[in-house]
């Protein structure tokens, strides 16, 4: 049995085209949990800001190193399925945000920082759903920013953390 250069072509391409989705997937399944620990992070952070805004830093910063020493965590087991996944980034992230929120003059400017630059990550991340979402977390800051900043902490306590684990389950087409 002999192929013809178009049929080998062909075939290669098909192979190509389901490395590309299995790809996908793959992300997908690795990354959801992120998305899904962070939502509910979003959600009891921002929610509590808007209930006790007296106690909003220290809530913060309990939820924060809950939400990192669970990224690590998760990170662990990404790992071990995939070299993609490295903590420095988290890090530094997470140090850039600090400084910057702290920087800001009222504050939603500062709440507003964490969700911006992570929608600005995932938007530059060159995984398609990953823009997505990245693009929805970013309308929906700018949304609460600019036409309810009054609210911004109950909008994003319903709106963002619903964006992130939207997006989980978006990832894992559930």
């Amino acid at each position: 049995m002999t192929l013809d250069q178009s049929k080998a072509k062909q075939t290669l391409d098909t192979i190509k085209r389901v490395e590309g989705k299995s790809a996908a997937a793959l992300h997908g399944i690795l990354t959801a949990p992120f998305l899904f620990l962070w939502g509910v992070i979003w959600f009891l952070g921002y929610g509590s800001a808007a209930l006790f805004p007296q106690w909003e830093s220290w809530v913060w910063l309990a939820l924060v190193t809950a939400g990192v020493a669970g990224t690590i965590m998760l990170a662990k087991g990404v790992a071990r399925k995939s070299q993609w996944f490295s903590v420095l980034p988290i890090i530094v992230v997470a140090l850039f945000i600090y400084f910057v929120s702290n920087m800001m003059p009222s504050k939603v400017s500062a709440e507003s920082v964490i969700p911006l630059t992570i929608g600005l990550i995932y938007a530059l991340s060159n995984h398609g759903k990953m823009v997505l979402i990245g693009l929805a977390v970013i309308l929906a800051t700018m949304i609460g920013y600019f036409f309810m900043p009054y609210y911004f902490s109950w909008w994003m306590a319903i709106v963002g953390s619903t964006t992130l684990i939207g997006g989980g389950f978006f990832l894992r087409k559930i």
